[in-house]
């Protein structure tokens, strides 16, 4: 590929990544101007991104005006016109746009709570802290891999049901809630029961706690939570679960292998794990101006896609090889987290 070439196509991502993030924009802003309540359906962004690897085929559409045929000597030096309008990337760019408004429609930061979501039951987050505020039981199972922070475990919950006070038996409901606890290590997946005071998550001054765990769709918190594992099927994605338990084994054999602080930050850079790096440690990092190697970044993607793509070309060809890449960089992205960096 010329240099000309992979610059149009970085220009090209450039601009449909661009393009989304102003359909995500536009649509916060609609949303809240027209004071609207209810989500649209979640997988409708989807739609639009389907249709995305077919936006090239319109290049191909005649132009409306033909240009007459003229000749273009490349021995004088001449370069060929452009046939006619592209309509290939104004495609694109509308489906990103689209998209993006389709993504927040789904997952807005403000709506209208009904009793089968968790969040309609949250005290504010004024009393999140109040003992004299009532408390309540969820259940559901472990969705995200529990982090251990200052001997305090923090993880999110799955909610299937909720039993408030005045509730003759548990009530069915959906959403997420990020509880910290001093239980026993959990694992993903493992079904339990949280008993605390359920609010919403605080905004403050210079940062919107509420906005931050929005965009990863949790709406609700419970601090010192009272955690009790409880039987049953493992809930949860099979994939996830397999990965994770690969992320626990990686964390403990680099605790076992190395001393601290050097097997935190063998885990925050190898494994995204991050809790556990001293704030000391993090603070000369940031004097150094060196903390983006402790983050899961770009690096890491560009080593496991090298060696995955050295073996998979040899054994599969060198078009086939992309393939098996892309998967080890997908499942690479989950075992750590997902993290935007």
């Amino acid at each position: 590929m010329t240099a000309k070439g992979l610059c149009s196509q970085v220009m090209t991502l450039l601009l449909v990544a661009l393009a989304y993030l102003l359909g995500l924009a536009a649509a916060r802003w609609w949303w809240e101007a027209a004071a609207l309540a209810a989500p649209l359906p979640a997988w409708l962004w989807l739609l639009p991104v389907l249709l995305l690897p077919f936006a090239p085929l319109l290049n191909r559409l005649p132009p409306p005006k033909p240009q007459p045929p003229l000749r273009w000597p490349a021995a004088a030096g001449f370069e060929p016109p452009d046939e006619g309008v592209k309509f290939g990337l104004p495609a694109a760019l509308a489906l990103c746009f689209l998209a993006g408004a389709l993504r927040y429609g789904g997952q807005p930061f403000t709506r209208t709570w009904t009793p089968a979501d968790l969040a309609y039951y949250n005290l504010p987050a004024a009393q999140a802290f109040d003992r004299e505020a009532p408390a309540v039981t969820v259940t559901g199972f472990v969705d995200s891999y529990p982090l251990v922070v200052d001997g305090v475990q923090e993880f999110y919950l799955a909610a299937t049901a909720i039993q408030a006070a005045g509730m003759a038996a548990p009530s069915p409901v959906g959403g997420s809630v990020r509880v910290t606890s001093a239980a026993p290590r959990l694992r993903y997946g493992q079904p339990v029961a949280v008993r605390g005071r359920l609010s919403a998550p605080g905004v403050f001054d210079d940062f919107s706690y509420a906005d931050y765990l929005a965009v990863k769709g949790i709406r609700s918190v419970i601090y010192r939570a009272e955690v009790q594992a409880r039987g049953g099927a493992a809930g949860g994605s099979p994939l996830r679960a397999a990965l994770y338990a690969l992320r626990a084994r990686g964390a403990a054999l680099l605790d076992r292998s190395l001393p601290e602080p050097y097997a935190a930050l063998a885990n925050g850079m190898l494994l995204g794990i991050e809790a556990g790096i001293p704030d000391a440690l993090y603070a000369e990092f940031n004097i150094a101006g060196a903390s983006h190697v402790i983050v899961i970044s770009g690096t890491n993607v560009a080593l496991i896609a090298g060696v995955v793509i050295a073996v998979a070309v040899r054994l599969l060809g060198r078009r086939r090889g992309l393939w098996p890449a892309l998967a080890a960089i997908a499942c690479y992205a989950l075992l750590v987290g997902g993290d935007a960096s």
